[in-house]
């Protein structure tokens, strides 16, 4: 379990990798997860579909390839672990009495641990700050229930935290914060044999600052990657097809430009390879491709449904008319008065937004 460093950060961290490792020996995100903050300890609750024959596997320390919590055991001055009247408990990392734990009919388990002070700069995590950090493990685990509870305070307050929709919402908040909002958006959730992913993109009204959030499995890829790469790249194609429409016109669509006009979120899961030690950018070529062709699909056929949308967002990128073409409209529509005939109906010239 890597957490990143001893401060609030870390611990929050490590308190979300134990929500994913969880989920990871079972290979289901079903569970309700509750976390309860008090002022000298944590309490952390699993209730779900476990399997008896995997508790005791869960609980020993020194069990190999399954979730065993020896890195939260090792990083607590008192580490407990118990359901119903059965707990085992340990000090300093010490085993200080052992009893055999057996799920009541609830299949509820908790643990309840007291980081030491030693260790961490600080053992008591900001509430709102662990708060927005589950909220999005929510989003990402589309099965998972998150339930957390601060006791530390006279007023006690708790988020409860479900999207069956996945980042569908978070797609939702990031349209919404844009100053000028968003002229229209696409959203696709699908799956491959091999990767499961969820795609939103958003047509932003003006160039702001690129707005690019993107994960894999549950980690959020800061530096991008392959995953990112196939969405933009499919995304220009698109927009070069389209534009083909409108020979007589030159558009040009730098990436710089793209990354500027678009909201972008997007989550891949599956078997994931990672370029370089931080884990945060994807390397996956298959990715890359599956991406870019749910893209290109994605946009091009959104395009043609709201061509008035289209065009005028392709103004965003237009930089005059062809040298080749101007000429010849030119002769055409002078041979046109000359024979008294009726003009031709003049290309439409793309128009700026508000």
């Amino acid at each position: 379990m890597y957490i990143g460093g001893t401060d609030e950060k870390g611990i929050r961290a490590m308190l979300v990798n134990t929500l994913v490792e969880f989920m990871e020996l079972y290979k289901s995100d079903s569970f309700l997860f509750t976390f309860q903050l008090y002022v000298d300890s944590i309490a952390l609750d699993f209730e779900g579909a476990f399997d008896p024959g995997e508790v005791v596997q869960i609980l020993t320390v020194d069990s190999k390839g399954k979730f065993n919590m020896r890195a939260l055991i090792a990083l607590s001055h008192k580490f407990e672990m118990y359901t119903g009247d059965t707990c085992i408990a340990f000090m300093a990392g010490k085993c200080s009495g052992h009893t055999e734990l057996r799920l009541g009919p609830q299949n509820k388990l908790r643990f309840s641990f007291q980081l030491d002070e030693s260790i961490f700069n600080s053992v008591h995590p900001d509430f709102h700050e662990l708060s927005t950090e589950l909220r999005q493990f929510a989003m990402l685990h589309r099965g998972a229930r998150v339930l957390v509870k601060e006791q530390r305070e006279v007023l006690l307050s708790q988020n409860y935290y479900h999207y069956p929709d996945g980042i569908k919402k978070l797609f939702e908040k990031e349209m919404h914060n844009k100053y000028s909002g968003c002229a229209g958006h696409v959203f696709i959730d699908t799956h491959t044999k091999a990767y499961s992913y969820q795609l939103g993109i958003g047509f932003q009204r003006a160039f702001w600052k690129s707005d690019i959030l993107c994960f894999a499995n549950e980690k959020e890829t800061y530096q991008h990657g392959s995953h990112v790469e196939g969405t933009l790249l499919g995304i220009i194609k698109a927009l070069k097809v389209y534009a083909a429409r409108h020979p007589d016109m030159i558009y040009k669509f730098p990436l710089s430009k793209i990354k500027q006009a678009f909201v972008l979120v997007l989550a891949v899961r599956g078997e994931i390879e990672w370029e370089g030690c931080t884990r945060t950018k994807v390397k996956v070529p298959r990715i890359k491709r599956e991406t870019s062709e749910l893209a290109y699909k994605l946009v091009l056929s959104y395009l043609h449904e709201h061509p008035g949308l289209a065009d005028k967002f392709l103004a965003k990128f237009y930089l005059g008319r062809s040298a080749q073409t101007a000429p010849a409209l030119t002769h055409c529509r002078m041979a046109c008065l000359v024979a008294g005939k009726p003009l031709p109906a003049p290309v439409p010239i793309p128009v700026k937004l508000a």
